[in-house]
């Protein structure tokens, strides 16, 4: 005997964005909408395995439609059955835990807003992560949001502000799928200025305002919000270049060399009735063969700097036909370099070691060696929690005991390092509050609002998590 087929089917399933989530499908989201077919006027049940989560009506064109929601964390495997009492197919969604919501990124036009940092724009780009496909809403801790965007398929997001006021700022961003806005950033819109210079470079790369370089060919860009026009070019009092054009509101000079010397550019109106904050530029006496650059993955590494990572990426200059060039640390060897038509140079280090390196690059014909570079490479900080205290600032133990309700986790980790501190007496491990390790190395968090039960505090990152702290919190 056959099994009767179902005159009622489940024909879509969406998220709050109106994505299509299809059969096996993953999503963080709360709510979902499910629409089908059945006969007309015939009550619908929608259940998830076995139990009843939502009832819809069948309309005349045989066509329902209706919401779920507050199903938890789990596999639903859901079916509608209609009048004839027998279930649909089922199709399966499978709702994980939300991911934590972060701004990686501030920006104008020119680059990267540091934390407290200040920009003439009043346009910027914020990017982040978060779930996959979730809503992001980048606003203020209070007031109304300044817009909303979706992240991609990888979690990624950027959202555009626009018609910033000239005033201070403070942002965080909230995903619809967690109640936990990421952490804070904080940066100022200042007034318009109408003239400025805002890059320097050599052949190679952008020198920042009291910066230096060996190489001795320079080029100036900046702005001039008025419009159309020329602007002169003066170091101190001294002009350096005259009549340069201005074109929708951007200048440019042409690239020239420059003596060994410190200088401090200015840009003028030819009136001499404006005139930009100064540019400073040292050009140190020039070396065929230089280093100019050292990177890890979160950007340069100043001469005498650090990192702890073993990945470094080296840039440099090198004189014209060129063609072996190595590049050492003292007397060790480590790698060849690339060297490219322009005449820079390019190599990838990979290192074994945490000790202090100081790197130098050579070429034996002609037999030059070029300035050196010091990088200490240290150990990563570990992650771990250092203390947990009550809301009446009384320390406690792991394990431990307490009474409070909102307590307050410090901890050390990676400069910059970032995650989440997670509960794991449950499964899956529940996200409770982001954490951010400064330049100091120290994080602090306080989580709100705990309900008395034991829990298993542990730091969790992107590519580690620390011990747990284990705390149990009783009743009054």
């Amino acid at each position: 005997m056959q099994n009767r087929k179902a005159q009622t089917a489940i024909v879509r399933i969406e998220d709050t964005n109106k994505r299509f989530l299809e059969d096996g499908a993953v999503t963080t989201d709360s709510t979902l909408t499910i629409s089908g077919r059945g006969e007309p006027f015939e009550k619908v049940v929608i259940k998830d395995e076995g139990r009843e989560l939502e009832t819809s009506t069948v309309k005349d064109s045989g066509k329902w439609e209706t919401e779920i929601f507050d199903y938890g964390i789990k596999t639903l495997l859901l079916t509608a059955t209609g009048g004839d009492g027998v279930p649909s197919e089922t199709w399966s969604i499978n709702v994980v835990p939300a991911s934590p919501v972060y701004i990686d990124g501030v920006r104008d036009s020119k680059g990267e807003i540091p934390e407290e940092g200040t920009t003439y724009e009043t346009q910027i780009k914020v990017n982040g992560r978060a779930s996959p496909h979730t809503t992001v809403y980048v606003r203020p801790p209070f007031g109304e949001s300044y817009g909303t965007v979706i992240a991609s398929p990888s979690g990624t997001w950027v959202a555009e502000l626009l018609n910033l006021k000239p005033t201070s700022h403070t942002i965080q961003a909230k995903a619809a799928d967690s109640p936990v806005a990421s952490a804070r950033r904080s940066f100022t819109v200042n007034p318009q200025v109408d003239l400025g210079i805002d890059q320097v470079r050599d052949t190679l790369r952008l020198i920042e305002n009291g910066g230096s370089t060996y190489d001795p060919k320079l080029q100036l860009f900046g702005w001039y919000s008025r419009g159309a026009g020329k602007v002169d070019i003066y170091d101190s009092e001294e002009l350096v270049s005259g009549g340069i054009d201005i074109r929708e509101g951007r200048w440019e000079t042409p690239p020239r060399r420059f003596a060994e010397k410190v200088y401090e550019f200015i840009v003028k109106t030819p009136d001499g009735e404006q005139q930009s904050a100064a540019w400073s530029i040292t050009v140190k006496p020039a070396l065929l063969l230089t280093i100019d650059s050292v990177r890890d993955s979160q950007g340069e590494i100043a001469d005498g700097g650090d990192t702890s990572e073993m990945q470094l990426q080296l840039r440099g200059r090198a004189p014209e036909n060129t063609e072996a060039l190595k590049i050492y640390s003292g007397d060790d060897y480590l790698v060849d370099a690339t060297v490219l038509d322009d005449g820079s140079w390019t190599a990838r280090l990979s290192l074994s070691e945490v000790k202090d390196y100081v790197f130098v690059a050579k070429t034996s014909a002609p037999d030059l060696s070029s300035n050196s570079w010091n990088i200490k490479v240290r150990n990563k900080f570990k992650l771990f929690i250092q203390s947990v205290r009550g809301n009446g600032g009384d320390l406690i133990g792991n394990p431990g005991e307490t009474r409070f309700t909102a307590l307050e986790l410090t901890g050390r980790a990676e400069a910059g390092e970032d995650g989440y501190i997670v509960d794991t007496t449950v499964e899956p491990p529940l996200p409770l509050f982001p954490f951010q390790a400064n330049s100091n190395n120290d994080w602090k968090v306080n989580i709100e609002h705990l309900e008395p039960r034991e829990y298993h505090f542990v730091a969790k990152s992107r590519t580690r998590e620390s011990a747990p702290w284990v705390v149990n919190i009783v009743e009054e």
